[in-house]
């Protein structure tokens, strides 16, 4: 005997049902897709700024903590600069100097003293400070300590200049030098102000300076922190 099967074969397209096989994307499914990268891309270029602003602020913290170190080297290593003269050829002494003043007020009146920027310079005499660097006279001279000025750029600026002392409290400061004499890599941390009377403590006695901190700041208002220790350890926060 023949068994009848009675299925019936749809011999149109195949519909879809689970397990089985279709190609591309329905419009809703693009239109999906399209959305989703749409969001992300705003996201993406809403935040680009400020992204970038924080890159430009490290990467000018990362510059400032360099050049520090570098007048750390240079003075540890005993480096001599072949156009400046050197009082004592066994121990030059090296720094850095910053001022958080829109203009520099202090003896030398000049707009190279000023927050947007810092300067390198030799201590020929080893004076402890930027005495001996004049911006409104010849670099070049041999009697002009000053090695170079660095102006920060993206419009960021010094906006605050501390140092804290190991009792805790805090002292803000105009004018920061950051001074290295060899051998050792302990810098002495200067206000120079009047740069005729440089102030080498600020800190009790019984309690010494534990760092002295620089603060950049940028239009976007973030900050960026390089803390100079006794120590000689530089770090930037």
């Amino acid at each position: 005997m023949f068994k009848i099967n009675n299925k019936k074969y749809n011999k149109g397209p195949v519909p879809y049902e689970a397990g089985g096989f279709r190609s591309g994307f329905t419009i809703i499914e693009m239109l999906v897709v399209l959305a989703i990268f749409a969001v992300m891309s705003s996201i993406i270029i809403f935040n680009y700024p400020k992204f970038q602003a924080q890159i430009d602020i490290k990467n000018t913290a990362t510059d400032v903590a360099l050049q520090i170190v570098q007048a750390q080297r240079d003075a540890v290593n005993g480096k001599l600069n072949g156009t400046k003269i050197v009082q004592d050829p066994w121990k030059p002494s090296y720094g850095v100097y910053f001022s958080k003043l829109s203009k520099f007020t202090g003896k030398y009146n000049t707009n190279e003293y000023s927050n947007k920027g810092f300067i390198y310079y030799i201590d020929s005499y080893n004076f402890s400070s930027i005495y001996g660097c004049f911006f409104n006279s010849d670099v070049s001279s041999s009697s002009n300590e000053c090695l170079n000025q660095f102006i920060m750029q993206k419009g960021i600026y010094v906006s605050n200049l501390v140092v804290n002392c190991n009792n805790g409290s805090n002292i803000s400061l105009d004018t920061l030098d950051i001074n290295f004499t060899r051998p050792t890599s302990s810098p002495k941390i200067l206000d120079q102000s009047s740069l005729l009377d440089p102030r080498p403590s600020y800190c009790a006695s019984s309690s010494g300076i534990n760092y002295a901190e620089i603060t950049l700041h940028s239009p976007q208002n973030l900050d960026a922190y390089i803390d100079i220790y006794a120590s000689g350890r530089v770090q930037i926060k």
